[in-house]
């Protein structure tokens, strides 16, 4: 896997996601977080999955000459 900026950014809004997510079920038991929702954190996972998965794949051709 290639480490570069969408690779360490989709990894960094997983990591807030799941910090967002796991604070607020502690916290409130499920309803709603410190954001006043449960839903943002879910989807800040879904789009740091989505981030490093783009990122990591590697570039259809290469710049050769």
């Amino acid at each position: 896997m290639r480490l570069n900026v969408t690779v360490v950014v989709g990894a960094l809004v997983f990591v807030f996601g799941a910090f967002i997510t796991g604070l607020g079920l502690a916290e409130s038991g499920g309803g709603g977080g410190i954001y006043g929702s449960v839903l943002p954190g879910p989807l800040l996972i879904v789009f740091g999955i989505v981030l490093v998965t783009v990122g990591s794949r590697p570039k259809r051709f290469s710049k050769r000459k």
